[in-house]
């Protein structure tokens, strides 16, 4: 999933909107991969709070693309963080959500 992202962007003819379709790409790839937690938390929120580290990642994983030299481990790392950073605030919401009582029997 997060190898596809810095391929795509090396590949796709268009600069504006390019960010935007990778990462509803990303964000398409993690549901069918069952990771879900973008229904709940906005992975596009994430990644703007650490949008230098989206960038940095980027340009260290494309670098050489072309020449088939690249190495795709900075941003595959990068979209990790972005994920334990969704899910750790998913958890959150779940925990201030839950009844003085304890969660609710299913």
């Amino acid at each position: 999933m997060a190898g596809f992202n810095p391929d795509f962007l090396c590949i796709h003819p268009f600069h504006d909107g390019n960010g935007r379709v990778s990462r509803l790409l990303m964000l398409l790839q993690s549901y069918h991969l069952g990771y879900e937690v973008g229904r709940y938390i906005s992975l596009e929120r994430v990644i703007e709070q650490n949008k230098d580290g989206y960038y940095e990642t980027l340009e260290q994983s494309s670098s050489g693309w072309h020449e088939g030299q690249h190495n795709p481990w900075p941003y595959i790392m990068y979209v990790l963080l972005v994920m334990k950073t969704a899910y750790r605030e998913f958890e959150e919401r779940l925990g201030r959500n839950q009844s003085p009582r304890g969660p609710r029997p299913r």
